[in-house]
C-alpha cells in the first residue's frame, strides 16, 4: 500500500488541505505547530477510524471548518488505486466509503478486510516510530537493554513486558510459596488459626464447672465490698449532716433556677381554672341537654308504632343506603372472586406441569427441598467447580495431543537428521569418484590434444618446417606435463573441499541431532506432567459429582447425577416451590374475598328479614327492593311527622341545647388563648405550672429565712460555704477515694462476674462457637476466591509464554532473517548474522570473525543500529497482509555525521520495499535532500 495523495476537509488546524506523495521517501519539513503530528494522526484517523471518546486519544476536531475528516488516495499492492474516504456523520469511528477505479464502493467490512489483521495498535507500535524509542533505548543497559531490544523484534512495544510484568507482580501479590505477606498465604493462614479457633472451642465446655465455681467465688467477694460500702456510707452520712447548710443554698440555687424557668407563668391567673371549670359545666349540661331532647322525640316516635308506617322500614333506610353504596363493592368482590378461581387454576396446571417435568408425583418430597439462596450457593459453587473441572479437562487433553503431536514431530526429525548423519561418508565416496571420472575425461581430452600437436610437429618436420616443428613438440610436451600435475592438484582440492564440507555439515547435524534429544526428553516430560493433571482432574470431577450427591441428600433434593442438569432440576423446584406459596396465597385470598361477599349477602338477609322482605332473588334484586321499601315508608312517615307539634317543640329545644353547647365552647377556648393554650391538658398543664411557680417562690423565701437565720453578722452566703468547703475537702476526699476505689474493685469483681457469666451463657447457648465456624467457612470461600483469581493469572501468564513461543517458532526466524540482512547492510557486514537463543528473550550477534555478542555489549551506536533493523525487519514480516507505509517522526536527530548516513542508506534500501513518510524539523544530508525532494509545511497550512 502506498499513499498517493491525502485531502483533508477538516481535521485540526488544517481545513481544505491537499498534499501529495510522488516519491518511495516523502520528506515531510516543518516547524513545531505546524502540524506534523497532525498530519500522522489524520492517516491513522482514515486508516482505522476517529478515536471515540473512551480511547485516550486526541480526535483534532476541526477548528475552521464543520465538515470533519478527509480522504486518503492509495495505490494497493495490486496497482490498484482507490480513494478512502471518512466522514463524520452517525458513528463515533467516522462514516467510511471506499471509491474504486472500476466506479464501485465498498463500506467498513470490505476495508476490514483489506487492512487484515492490523489494527490501530499495531500500526502505531509497528509502522511508526520516532525519536522516544532511540532515546529510551538510551537510558537502558545490561539486562533492560537486552529485553527492549528483543521486544523491538517481537511488536515494536514493551508492551509485552510490561504486561508480564504486571502479571508477575499480581501473582506475587496474591501468592508465593514462602512468602508471609501475599493475600492468600495471609488468608490461608488465617483459616488455619479460624479452624484452630473452632476446635479450640470443642474443648471450651471441660471449664464450665470452673467457670461455675469463678462465680461464687465472686458473688463472696461482692458480698464482702457492698459491707464495706454500707459503713464508708454511713461515715459518709455522719459528714453530709455538717452540710445541711450547704446544700440548703445548693437548693436556694437550684430553686431561683426553676423560678427562672417558671417565669412564663407568672403572669397566668388561677381565676381562669375556676372560670373553665365553670364553663366546661355548662357545656356538658348543654350537651346532657341535646342528648335528653334526643331521647324525647325517640320516645314521641314510639306513639306511632301502631301506625301503618313501618318503622323498621324507617329506621333501616340508613342502613339501605348503605348497602346500596356496598352494592359497586359486592359486584367488585363478584368479579375477583372469579378472577381468582382462574388464577388458583392456571397455578394448579403450572405446578402440575411442573411436576411432570421433574417426575417426582410426591408434592410432600417438592415441599420438602431446601431452595434458600444458602443452598443455591451452595450448587452454583458445586456446578461452576464442575464446569471449570471439566473444561480444565478439556484444556488438558488437547494440550496432551498437541503435545503428543509435538512429540512425533520431533522424533520425525530426529529420525531424518539421524538419517542424514548416516548418508554423509556415501555421499563422500560418490564425490570422489565423481571427481576421479571428471578428471579422466579432461584428461583424456588433453592426450588426444597432446598426441594431434605431437603429429603435426613430425609432419612439418617431414616437410622441412623445423621452426613449427619444435613449437609443436613443445606445445605437446607441456600439455603432458600439465596434464600431470592437474591431475594431482585437482584430485587433492576436490577431496579437501569435499571434506570441509562434509565436516562442516556432520559438526552442524551433531549439534542439531542432540537439540532435537534434549528436546524430545522435554516435550515426553511435559506429556506426562500434562497426564498426571488429566488424572488428578477426573479425580476432582468425580469428588464433585460426590458433593453433589451430599448436597441433594442436605437439602432433600433427589439425587442427580448430571451435574449440568442440577442448576435446570433446582430452579424448576424453586419454581414449583414459588407457585406453590402463590397457588397459597392466592387460596388465601378467594377465602378472604368470599368472606367478604358472604357478609354482604348475610347482612342484607338479615336487613331483608328485620324489614320482612325476605326474597329469592339475587342480591342485587333484593338491595334493590329493600331501598324501594324503605324510601317509601320514609315518605309516609314524614307525612306523620308534619302532623305533630309536639316533633317541633322539641327539636327547638334540642337546637337551643346545640346553641349553648356551642356558646359554651367558644368561651372554653377563648379561656386556653388567654393562657396560651391549645386544648384542655395544655390549659391545665398552664394551671399547674402557676401552682408551681407559687410553691417555689414560697420554698425560697423559706430557705431565704432559715439561711439568713445560720449567719452571724458580716458572713455572706458565698464565703460561708466556701469556708465549710475548705475545712472538710480532705476528709471528704478520703471517703471518696475508699469509696471510689471499692466501686472500681466492685466494677471489677462485676466485669469479671459478667464475663463468667457471659462464657457460661455462651457455652449453654453455643452462639460463639457457631460465630467462630461461620467465620471460618467464610474464610474458607474468600481463600477459594482468592485461589480462583490466581489461578486465572497464572492461565494468562501461561497463554503469554505459549504466545512468545509461538511467535518465536513462526515468525521470529523470517523477522531475524531480514534484521541479519538490513544490519548486515548498515554496519558495512561488519556484523554478518543475527541469532536467538531458545528460551532467553534476547538476541546475540555475529561479527565477520565469528565472534558473538550481546546487545549490552555493543556500542550504543550499533544497538540503535541493531534496534532499526529489527523495527524494519518486523515491518517486513506483516508483508502477508498489506505492506503499509512507514511513518517515521525525526528519529535519527540525535545521531553523528557518520550514523546519519547510515541510518539514511538503511532507509534507501528500506524503500525498495514499501514507502516511508519521513517527518522532521532539522536539517538532512544534502545527498538525501538532493535524491528525494522536501515537502514544507507551513505555519499557515
Amino acid at each position: 500500500m502506498r499513499i498517493v495523495k491525502l485531502h483533508i476537509y477538516g481535521f485540526g488546524k488544517f481545513h481544505d488541505f491537499t498534499l501529495e506523495f510522488h516519491h518511495p521517501i516523502q520528506v515531510i519539513y516543518g516547524r513545531n505547530e505546524s502540524g506534523k503530528t497532525t498530519l500522522r494522526a489524520f492517516v491513522q484517523a482514515i486508516l482505522f477510524g476517529f478515536p471515540t471518546k473512551k480511547e485516550k486519544l486526541l480526535r483534532y476536531e476541526p477548528k475552521k471548518s464543520s465538515s470533519y475528516g478527509g480522504n486518503l488516495t492509495l495505490m494497493l499492492d495490486n496497482q490498484e488505486t482507490i480513494t478512502v474516504e471518512r466522514v463524520m456523520k452517525h458513528k463515533a469511528a467516522g462514516d467510511i466509503t471506499v471509491h474504486r477505479e472500476s466506479g464501485e464502493t465498498a463500506g467498513e467490512k470490505e476495508w476490514s478486510a483489506w487492512l487484515g489483521k492490523v489494527d490501530r495498535a499495531t500500526f502505531q507500535g509497528i509502522f511508526c516510530f520516532g525519536l522516544d524509542g532511540l532515546n529510551e533505548l538510551n537510558q537502558l543497559k545490561g539486562t533492560a537493554l537486552n529485553r527492549y531490544i528483543y521486544e523491538a523484534g517481537m511488536t515494536g512495544t514493551k508492551q509485552v513486558s510490561q504486561i508480564d510484568k504486571e502479571l508477575g507482580q499480581k501473582l506475587d501479590q496474591l501468592f508465593k510459596p514462602r512468602g508471609q505477606k501475599p493475600i492468600i498465604n495471609k488468608k490461608a493462614k488465617e483459616v488455619n488459626k479460624q479452624y484452630r479457633n473452632v476446635k479450640e472451642w470443642d474443648n471450651e465446655f471441660d471449664r464450665y464447672h470452673i467457670l461455675l465455681q469463678q462465680e461464687q467465688t465472686l458473688n463472696e467477694q461482692l458480698r464482702r465490698i457492698k459491707r464495706d460500702k454500707k459503713d464508708l456510707f454511713s461515715q459518709k452520712e455522719q459528714w453530709q449532716r455538717r452540710q445541711t447548710v450547704v446544700h440548703m443554698l445548693q437548693e436556694k440555687k437550684e430553686i431561683e433556677r426553676k423560678l427562672d424557668i417558671l417565669a412564663s407563668s407568672r403572669d397566668v391567673p388561677l381565676e381562669a381554672e375556676d372560670e373553665w371549670a365553670q364553663y366546661y359545666q355548662k357545656k356538658n349540661q348543654a350537651a346532657f341537654e341535646y342528648e335528653e331532647s334526643a331521647i324525647q322525640i325517640t320516645h314521641e316516635s314510639m306513639k306511632y308504632t301502631n301506625a301503618a308506617v313501618s318503622w323498621k322500614a324507617v329506621k333501616l333506610l340508613e342502613k339501605t343506603r348503605e348497602l346500596k353504596e356496598q352494592l359497586p363493592l359486592y359486584k367488585k368482590y363478584i368479579h375477583d372472586k372469579d378472577r381468582l378461581e382462574f388464577s388458583i387454576q392456571k397455578k394448579q396446571d403450572t405446578m402440575n406441569d411442573r411436576i411432570k417435568r421433574l417426575g417426582i408425583t410426591n408434592e410432600k418430597t417438592l415441599r420438602r427441598s431446601n431452595t434458600s439462596i444458602f443452598a443455591e450457593e451452595e450448587l452454583y459453587q458445586l456446578i461452576e467447580k464442575g464446569k471449570e473441572y471439566k473444561e480444565r479437562k478439556r484444556i488438558l487433553e488437547e494440550q496432551y495431543m498437541e503435545q503428543n503431536n509435538k512429540i512425533s514431530q520431533v522424533e520425525s526429525d530426529l529420525h531424518d537428521m539421524k538419517q542424514q548423519q548416516r548418508s554423509l561418508p556415501e555421499r563422500h565416496g560418490a564425490a570422489v569418484q565423481e571427481a576421479k571420472r571428471s578428471f579422466f575425461t579432461r584428461s583424456f581430452l588433453l592426450q588426444i590434444t597432446a598426441g594431434l600437436f605431437f603429429g603435426l610437429g613430425v609432419w612439418q618436420a617431414a616437410v622441412q618446417h623445423v621452426f613449427m616443428s619444435i613449437v609443436l613438440f613443445v606445445a605437446a610436451l607441456f600439455l603432458f606435463l600439465a596434464k600431470s600435475e592437474k591431475k594431482a592438484a585437482t584430485l587433492s582440492k576436490s577431496s579437501y573441499q569435499e571434506q570441509k564440507d562434509i565436516s562442516g555439515t556432520d559438526s552442524w547435524i551433531e549439534t542439531a541431532v542432540r537439540e532435537r534429544q534434549w528436546q524430545l526428553e522435554r516435550e515426553t516430560a511435559y506429556a506426562e506432567t500434562l497426564s498426571e493433571r488429566m488424572k488428578d482432574m477426573e479425580a476432582k470431577w468425580e469428588e464433585t459429582t460426590d458433593d453433589l450427591h451430599r448436597w441433594c441428600v442436605t437439602h432433600h433434593f433427589p439425587l442427580i447425577d448430571n451435574i449440568h442438569a442440577a442448576e435446570h432440576i433446582f430452579i424448576t423446584m424453586r419454581e414449583y416451590n414459588d407457585l406453590y406459596d402463590e397457588y397459597q396465597r392466592l387460596k388465601n385470598e378467594w377465602n378472604a374475598v368470599d368472606e367478604q361477599v358472604q357478609a354482604i349477602a348475610a347482612d342484607v338477609q338479615r336487613t331483608a328479614e328485620q324489614m320482612n322482605a325476605a326474597s329469592d332473588d339475587s342480591i342485587e334484586e333484593l338491595i334493590v327492593l329493600l331501598i324501594e321499601k324503605a324510601e317509601h315508608e320514609n315518605q309516609r312517615n314524614d307525612v306523620l311527622l308534619k302532623q305533630a307539634d309536639k316533633f317541633v317543640e322539641l327539636y327547638e329545644q334540642k337546637q337551643s341545647a346545640k346553641q349553648k353547647q356551642r356558646q359554651y365552647t367558644q368561651k372554653v377556648a377563648a379561656l386556653y388563648q388567654s393562657v396560651h393554650a391549645y386544648d384542655k391538658e395544655s390549659f391545665l398543664q398552664s394551671i399547674e405550672k402557676k401552682k408551681q411557680y407559687l410553691d417555689v417562690n414560697k420554698q425560697h423565701r423559706w430557705l431565704s429565712e432559715q439561711i439568713a437565720a445560720q449567719l452571724e453578722p458580716g458572713e455572706s452566703e458565698t464565703g460561708w460555704l466556701e469556708n465549710v468547703l475548705d475545712d472538710d475537702t480532705k476528709q471528704m476526699e478520703t471517703m471518696d477515694n475508699e469509696v471510689e476505689a471499692l466501686e472500681e474493685e466492685e466494677q471489677h469483681l462485676h466485669q469479671q462476674t459478667a464475663e463468667v457469666k457471659q462464657k457460661l451463657k455462651t457455652l449453654e447457648e453455643n452462639g460463639t462457637y457457631e460465630q467462630q465456624l461461620q467465620q471460618y467457612q467464610q474464610g474458607k470461600e474468600e481463600l477459594q476466591e482468592n485461589m480462583h483469581q490466581w489461578l486465572v493469572l497464572k492461565t494468562a501468564k501461561q497463554l503469554m509464554e505459549h504466545a512468545k513461543s509461538v511467535y518465536e517458532k513462526d515468525r521470529q526466524p523470517y523477522v531475524i532473517q531480514e534484521a541479519s540482512r538490513y544490519f548486515s547492510f548498515i554496519t558495512n557486514e561488519r556484523y554478518t548474522r543475527l541469532f536467538a537463543p531458545i528460551g532467553l528473550e534476547t538476541f546475540m550477534v555475529e561479527d565477520k570473525e565469528g565472534i558473538r555478542y550481546s546487545p549490552d555489549e555493543l556500542s550504543r551506536g550499533t544497538a540503535e543500529q541493531l534496534y532499526l533493523s529489527l523495527r524494519f525487519a518486523l515491518a517486513a514480516s506483516y508483508q502477508e497482509y498489506t505492506v503499509f507505509p512507514f511513518v517515521m517522526d525525526d528519529p535519527f536527530v540525535n545521531f553523528d555525521v557518520t550514523r546519519q548516513k547510515a541510518a539514511f542508506s538503511l532507509l534507501k534500501k528500506a524503500a525498495e520495499d514499501r514507502q516511508i513518510i519521513y517527518f522532521t524539523c532539522h536539517e538532512l544530508p544534502e545527498s538525501f535532500e538532493h535524491d528525494y525532494p522536501v515537502e514544507i509545511l507551513s505555519d499557515n497550512d
